[in-house]
């Protein structure tokens, strides 16, 4: 769907049912760990070529036990590998919430910095007529400070398209 404007609100009830349905959610993988960014590092990377290659592992295992030493345990392999898809697909569903909310996130957030920008050019302009407006107009325009102070030539800007260097 085109994103159109966006009007919606989210009631104390809703935010509260959310997090309800988070810690829910928490409580079903009340196995998740954290790694630290070394841990991370250390980690074999699992993608989905090398979900067929652990089903043909598992297979193989499965298939010819009279071959695989006694203190290696099968059904946890095989556990590892059938949570390591059914996280692959919450994950999926996951990063796609986070996606759509993040975008729905910026759409509101241009929405609203664009109304903010009407908002400080009408008190930028009353403030010429009524200079009690002036304060405000000054703190709503500190949001801008330091824009336009560039030095020439530090970055491209339409009087230097196009330019040689």
């Amino acid at each position: 769907m085109p994103y159109q404007n966006i009007s919606a609100a989210l009631s104390q009830e809703d935010k509260d049912a959310i997090r309800e349905s988070l810690d829910t959610i928490r409580a079903k993988l009340s196995f998740l760990i954290t790694l630290t960014t070394d841990e991370r590092k250390q980690q074999k990377k699992m993608g989905p070529k090398s979900r067929g290659y652990l089903d043909n592992c598992l297979a193989a295992a499965v298939n010819n036990p009279n071959i695989i030493p006694p203190d290696f345990n099968v059904g946890e392999f095989g556990k590892d590998v059938k949570l390591w898809g059914d996280l692959e697909e919450c994950l999926t569903g996951v990063q796609q919430l986070a996606s759509e909310i993040e975008d729905t996130q910026m759409g509101v957030g241009n929405e609203a910095l664009t109304a903010g920008n009407e908002v400080y050019a009408i008190v930028k302009n009353a403030a010429k007529r009524s200079p009690g407006l002036k304060p405000i107009a000054e703190q709503l325009g500190a949001q801008f400070a330091g824009q336009g102070n560039r030095k020439k030539g530090s970055s491209t800007t339409p009087s230097n398209l196009g330019k040689a260097a």
